[in-house]
């Protein structure tokens, strides 16, 4: 049986910060990739895990790292 993979965590693939170096606000080096919805401030975008596992964290943290999701 054949398992189909998702290349993106969401069904938006807006890119707004990319993985690796960048000179952004002090920042040498960003060690992940930013996602944006495809229009800001609208909710409702769903959010995919490339494996199984359980959501730990789902918060907001404006100064640090916006809306994430920890699974």
């Amino acid at each position: 049986m054949a398992i189909a993979l998702r290349c993106n965590p969401t069904d938006s693939v807006r890119v707004t910060s990319s993985f690796g170096a960048r000179k952004l606000l002090g920042m040498e080096y960003h060690n992940g990739i930013d996602i944006g919805p495809v229009i800001n401030g609208k909710e409702g975008d769903y959010i995919y895990s490339v494996s199984d596992g359980v959501v730990l964290v789902s918060k907001e943290d404006i100064k640090a790292y916006g809306y994430y999701v920890v699974i």
